[in-house]
């Protein structure tokens, strides 16, 4: 009988280790599984913060883009708007001087501040403002130093008048670029809303 004794002691012996190697690789198996899915949720976290991270920044610089793209054409049009306005306005003050050069002249005259030298035109000018009209606004500003000399080739549309060796331009495109330089906002206000 011992000898049967002696077996059951050794297969509950034996069940108990096998229990406790069950046991304990079983811990070891779960501890590794949680481990190594501890692993993949950090390494899934980094994937998921690293494309977050592109995906942000392309898109910021998608919008950056966009938004400069939009800013540039907007830029483009505000460009070619006053360009469009400021050619309007060289026409419309061509037109002006060909109807009363006399105020032209007059303008012109008073604000160079020259009292002495040879006038000259534009050659688009040269039909408009003859020696005629000059005569009559040198003598109603009563100067007598300024003599009218014909045809000027090196100019756009204006005047000039040399005094010794200098020579002084008087375009009309520069009347135009002052009114739109000291009214600049109120067309941005006008034409923009700003």
């Amino acid at each position: 009988m011992e000898l049967n004794k002696l077996e059951e002691i050794v297969i509950s012996d034996a069940k108990k280790e096998a229990l406790k190697l069950i046991n304990d690789i079983t811990k070891e198996v779960n501890q590794l599984i949680i481990s190594e899915t501890n692993k993949i949720n950090q390494e899934f976290d980094s994937n998921i913060e690293r494309i977050n991270s592109e995906y942000s920044s392309k898109r910021s610089y998608i919008e950056f883009t966009m938004d400069s793209n939009q800013k540039k054409k907007v830029l483009h049009l505000k460009h070619t708007l006053i360009n469009e306005l400021r050619e309007n306005l060289n026409k419309n003050l061509n037109e002006l001087v060909k109807k009363d050069p006399f105020k032209y002249l007059i303008f012109t005259i008073n604000n160079s501040k020259i009292d002495s030298g040879e006038f000259c035109v534009s050659k688009d000018l040269e039909q408009v403002i003859s020696s005629d009209i000059f005569i009559k606004c040198i003598n109603r500003l009563n100067i007598k130093n300024i003599h009218y000399s014909g045809l000027d080739n090196d100019i756009e549309s204006g005047v000039s008048i040399r005094k010794d060796k200098v020579k002084y331009i008087f375009l009309l495109s520069e009347i135009t670029d002052k009114f739109l330089e000291e009214n600049i906002k109120i067309i941005h206000e006008k034409l923009f809303n700003e």
